[in-house]
């Protein structure tokens, strides 16, 4: 880990490391990010500002670990490029190549020296240090600095903000730009029909409802909410309406799942009442399902200010999604149920043939936090084509798991912050990936 990771700088301090720095912007920009949610926000950050100046950018994703060779392969396709990578560790200690100027790196955990001089932040300051880095060179506004309180509170809400991004998003709230608020964090809570937001629920998965429309109109019925509001949003309800509901609601949920149904959240004010960008969790769940889908570009695109067309296939497909992460949890739990054996091997590896390897680690998140299967730590499920290792927020830091893994020879997909995907699922790159976990215990 590198010097600058240890604490968490100021804007100022910042500010004083671009100085530093000799970094040079031209005509056109590459963006080379990550697909983690803040880094995907910060990229936009950028991209916004660059749009603003009348530069050209273009945008590439790789993985949150990776060589340097790769990075250089991407520099030599645009040497005359200014090059921006964020939100991604490397992990030698080979040069990377100058092109027209060196790149800038914003976050990430680096063994070179040389990356480590060209470092802007650290990995806990990823959408403060994007917004300094586009003020200084090309111009921000209201809504960039909107978009780097966001990106901050999205990276981890349970740590305490410190330096730059409790700074950020200190200046956001005192301009009236996001405002903390409580109630259902729901995922479309203010635009999807009310009898979809519970039954379509996979961010949290809630039991006994997410795939049982039936059970839960039943619940609107027994809270007595008129039949006419079974297709408006859940914020369109009274006062007294969504009392009735919880009191009907919160009675079925598991007590864990309880913080994600209902709790703190945050309030972009700028977006519209109905946008699915105005509340953080909104945000979040869009951000994840992306990054599971592969779709990181489309979310970016909409930070960006894309609100129409492809807003719409982002929300086609989660809605998808989600009814696909359902089918295949019914699938697993009754091929668990099936097992009359207790698995004593670890991890557990569940074989899974049928659901699209894309919706496997939400698939495997939701068991696990479910406790569908007996271990509260991670699982592997295997298919003909791939093999997803999954595993309960806390257990493991998904950067560790990459490196370990890139260090025997296998290059995985992460597919979220919990999640990763090989797609190779012969027997012995099956046994590197167990044995490597097993290191991990």
């Amino acid at each position: 880990m590198s010097a600058k990771s240890r604490g968490t700088p100021s804007l100022k301090s910042i500010r004083t490391q671009y100085s530093d720095l000799s970094f040079k912007t031209g005509r056109h920009v590459l963006i080379v990010s990550s697909s983690m949610p803040e880094s995907t926000i910060s990229s936009a950050i950028l991209s916004r500002s660059i749009l603003k100046s009348g530069d050209l950018f273009h945008m590439t994703f790789v993985e949150p670990v990776i060589q340097s060779e790769e990075l250089n392969s991407v520099r030599s396709i645009y040497p005359d490029s200014s090059v921006i990578v964020i939100g991604v560790d490397v992990v030698d200690k080979k040069r990377i190549k100058k092109g027209k100027s060196y790149p800038i790196f914003i976050g990430g955990v680096h063994e070179s020296e040389q990356i480590q001089s060209l470092c802007l932040g650290n990995e806990r300051t990823i959408s403060s240090a994007a917004y300094v880095l586009a003020d200084e060179i090309i111009e921000t506004g209201p809504e960039e600095l909107q978009l780097a309180a966001a990106g901050t509170l999205l990276s981890d809400q349970s740590i305490k903000l410190k330096g730059a991004a409790r700074e950020i998003v200190t200046s956001a709230q005192n301009k009236g730009l996001i405002e903390e608020t409580k109630g259902f964090r729901l995922f479309g809570v203010n635009f999807m029909p009310l009898n979809e937001v519970l039954a379509y629920s996979i961010r949290p998965y809630l039991p006994n409802l997410s795939g049982r429309p039936e059970i839960c109109d039943k619940i609107y019925e027994e809270a007595d909410i008129p039949y006419s509001k079974f297709r408006t949003p859940l914020s369109s309800l009274t006062s007294q309406e969504a009392k009735r509901m919880n009191a009907q609601l919160l009675p079925k949920l598991d007590p864990s799942v309880i913080p994600q149904v209902l709790g703190q959240d945050f309030i972009l004010s700028s977006e519209s009442e109905v946008s699915p960008a105005r509340l953080l969790s909104g945000i979040k769940a869009i951000a994840e399902t992306a990054w599971t889908l592969a779709e990181s570009g489309a979310s970016t695109a909409i930070w960006i200010g894309d609100r129409a067309r492809i807003l719409r296939g982002l929300l086609d497909s989660y809605m998808a999604h989600s009814k696909d992460v359902i089918a295949g949890v019914e699938r697993m739990v009754a091929t668990l149920q099936e097992s009359e054996s207790k698995r004593t091997d670890w991890p557990i590896t569940i074989s899974q043939t049928e659901a699209r390897e894309e919706v496997l680690s939400d698939v495997g998140r939701v068991v696990l936090e479910a406790n569908y299967v007996e271990t509260d730590r991670l699982i592997v499920i295997s298919k003909d084509s791939c093999i997803s290792a999954i595993w309960k927020s806390g257990s493991f830091v998904l950067q560790d798991l990459l490196r370990s893994l890139i260090s025997v020879g296998i290059h995985p997909i992460a597919t979220s912050s919990n999640s990763l995907r090989v797609n190779d699922a012969s027997e012995e790159t099956k046994s590197k990936i167990e044995s490597t976990l097993r290191g991990k215990r």
